[in-house]
């Protein structure tokens, strides 16, 4: 069974990302219906950092998962994001199913991969049209985490 306080914690976090979602989706409307390039590249930079802001969110998730459900974080490295992501897309037996789907796997990585770029790069360098596709998946990848993180649930509380 989660315990009381992960299960909150969880809960805090997703609802965090929602608002994180609102947001982007907010952004991506005007971002749509504008032709002022200026106002274009705001809207876009906005929006690199909402989806910056979501994947960290769902990164918080996984570790706090790793660390009270798995009871492995996996080491501090290059690579810890990573493998951040690929230990949630496992089952454990006996203790966790996989927490990412492999629906939802490629989507993440993609988020993670982004999340480097925004914080590696220069803001005026960044492809709009880029983060407006990404932008569009978020929706899809919260939906499809928010049902992982539900069977989770019900696998724990067996």
């Amino acid at each position: 069974m989660i315990p009381p306080q992960l299960k909150q914690e969880l809960t805090q976090e997703l609802n965090n990302l929602k608002i994180c979602l609102a947001e982007s989706e907010r952004n991506i409307h005007f971002l749509q219906n504008t032709t002022d390039t200026d106002y274009q590249k705001l809207l876009a930079k906005a929006t690199a950092l909402d989806i910056h802001g979501f994947y960290s969110g769902v990164e918080r998730i996984f570790e706090k998962i790793a660390k009270q459900i798995d009871r492995n974080l996996p080491a501090k490295s290059q690579q810890w994001h990573k493998n951040l992501l690929q230990q949630m897309s496992i089952a454990i037996p006996q203790v966790r199913d996989a927490i990412v789907s492999p629906s939802n796997m490629a989507n993440l990585d993609e988020l993670r991969r982004f999340r480097h770029v925004i914080r590696s790069h220069y803001a005026y360098k960044l492809d709009t049209n880029k983060i407006l596709d990404l932008a569009i998946k978020v929706p899809h990848c919260y939906e499809l985490l928010e049902q992982d993180l539900k069977q989770l649930e019900i696998f724990t509380s067996n």
